[in-house]
């Protein structure tokens, strides 16, 4: 295509209008395929509703991540043609079942009737189309309430996701109450972890696998992806003057990818007992490493403009130290306003009971104290 071509067929208003709709597309390309796609149809959602206008029904919006046509249908319901450019928020999507690909660019969807409730559309989607084991993100706004629900098993599980798709800022507050969220299902210990993404190379004997810091990082992007769809995106291993931050919370005008307001900055050390080779780690160096996390965590934070930034530490090591491991740097963390946030991997399920369950007391012992 010529220059001249080139400029006719993109003036510049059209080509800043899809370049602020579409920045930043692709960065969630690292992501579980089922999460890609509920990010995805979230934000089309948010698109619909939010920037086109689009009214809120009573009955739901349901994608579900089957790029293939739907099951045949009875005649009296309709199906749409197949449309390639759905991700561009231009067409309606209330009152239909999306049948769409992982970036939901394109997809067909089936009308609902107008009788039919939630309970009728769970059993088509099960019985009917059979697709209750497909990933899906159900999306409401009905009384004033603007939510989606990510089946990432599919509605035929009870395994379901809430995000409030009308939230626009995330906070220190809400980020740690995911973090803690993130550590019980999927860091506290090896069975938690699993076999295929984990920070132990030898639990029994306090090994850590090479770079631990990459895996709980990846851990971390995907949980928090999924605590915060919508007009969220969590950003890894960014460039900056002073090197590279661990995660970043951004949020982002549907609209205008480009209007973006960078919420919660997250510098990440993990703590170890031993080298992954199995030498042992010296205290000095853990120290150093928080040491050292806080002041990436304050720089960083000013060089990229960030509201809110907090050092998490992951402590591997054998004894349960908490907070106490910040005594020295409280005060440093403080003036340079930086939160303090950490967590104990435990190497195994019975060393985790035994510190989360408090010990049973005989009724012999209550004797004498007051109820």
């Amino acid at each position: 295509m010529s220059e001249a071509a080139f400029t006719e067929f993109w003036s510049t208003e059209s080509l800043g209008n899809t370049l602020a709709r579409a920045l930043g597309a692709g960065a969630d390309a690292d992501l579980p395929e089922a999460l890609r796609f509920a990010r995805q149809a979230s934000i089309l959602a948010k698109t619909r509703f939010e920037a086109e206008g689009e009214q809120p029904s009573e009955q739901p919006v349901v994608f579900l991540l089957h790029p293939l046509d739907p099951p045949a249908l009875e005649p009296e319901r309709a199906r749409s043609k197949r449309l390639p450019m759905l991700d561009d928020g231009r067409h309606s999507i209330t009152g239909r079942i999306w049948f769409v690909n992982e970036v939901v660019n394109e997809g067909v969807s089936v009308e609902l009737k107008n009788d039919e409730d939630d309970a009728d559309i769970w059993t088509l989607l099960k019985d009917v189309f059979e697709v209750g084991h497909v990933p899906a993100l159900v999306v409401t706004n009905r009384s004033g309430q603007f939510q989606a629900r990510f089946f990432p098993d599919g509605i035929g599980s009870s395994k379901c996701h809430r995000t409030d798709l009308s939230r626009v800022s995330v906070g220190l507050a809400e980020v740690r109450e995911a973090l803690d969220a993130i550590y019980m299902t999927d860091l506290r210990t090896p069975e938690a972890q699993g076999s295929v993404v984990t920070t132990w190379q030898d639990a029994s004997k306090l090994v850590p696998v090479h770079q631990a810091e990459l895996t709980v990082q990846k851990i971390l992007k995907v949980g928090l992806t999924q605590r915060f769809l919508g007009s969220f995106q969590v950003l890894e291993e960014q460039p900056a003057p002073s090197g590279r931050f661990d995660l970043l919370i951004e949020s982002f005008d549907v609209t205008d990818r480009t209007s973006t307001t960078k919420e919660v900055l997250l510098e990440l050390k993990v703590l170890r007992a031993k080298h992954h080779s199995g030498t042992l780690v010296q205290p000095n160096e853990n120290r150093r490493a928080i040491r050292k996390g806080l002041k990436q965590a304050a720089v960083y934070r000013d060089e990229r403009h960030v509201r809110s930034v907090a050092l998490c530490c992951y402590d591997m090591r054998a004894d349960v130290v908490g907070d106490a491991m910040f005594a020295e740097f409280v005060r440093k963390a403080t003036k340079r306003r930086v939160e303090l946030w950490s967590w104990h991997l435990f190497p195994n399920s019975e060393q985790w009971r035994e510190f989360a369950e408090p010990d049973e007391v005989d009724g012999d012992d209550m004797e004498g104290v007051a109820p």
